[in-house]
């Protein structure tokens, strides 16, 4: 006779102001006894764990920000630490949704402020950042990984220059 026990936990709490921790825990068979002659214990060959803080989308619909709403800022609409166990491995990530590197001519260096228009300049991009068994690192994402510098030449050193677009490209290998 075969006797399995098995299920789940899940949490999931708030952190510190808008950051939220969910972690769960769950096997479909946790512990086996098969009971015959004599009586062998198995443990679970399929246990997971598993856990995620993150930082949703504001409900009032503006980014996150860091550090702060004025000058050079990273936003985000989400950023997001996963983890995970199990018996086929263990992974790690960082993932950013829906970000922007928002750069401002008028508050950057000399360099930045003559290569820059005096308005703010974005570069919208997702990121995952990731380490797992078998994959190693990783890295993903990069939509839209470009912008475009209308009057970059407007200053002293090139004045010829009416636009400049810079592109960044991730592709896979």
């Amino acid at each position: 006779m075969l006797v399995a026990l098995g299920g789940g936990f899940e949490l999931d709490v708030p952190v510190d102001g808008a950051w939220r921790l969910k972690a769960s825990l769950d096997s479909a068979s946790a512990v086996d006894f098969l009971i015959g002659d004599r009586v062998t214990v198995n443990g679970p060959t399929d246990a997971r764990a598993g856990f995620r803080l993150e930082r949703p989308a504001d409900p009032s619909g503006l980014p996150n920000v860091f550090p702060d709403r004025r000058g050079p800022r990273l936003e985000f609409d989400r950023i997001a630490l996963f983890g995970e166990l199990g018996s086929l491995g263990a992974g790690l990530k960082l993932a950013l949704q829906r970000c922007a590197l928002v750069l401002c001519g008028k508050d950057g260096d000399g360099f930045i402020d003559r290569i820059l228009p005096g308005d703010e300049t974005r570069f919208d991009f997702d990121l995952v950042v990731g380490l797992a068994t078998g994959r190693g690192y990783y890295i993903e994402g990069g939509t839209g990984l470009q912008a475009l510098i209308l009057g970059a030449g407007h200053r002293t050193y090139w004045p010829w220059l009416r636009s400049l677009i810079c592109a960044f490209s991730v592709q896979k290998s």
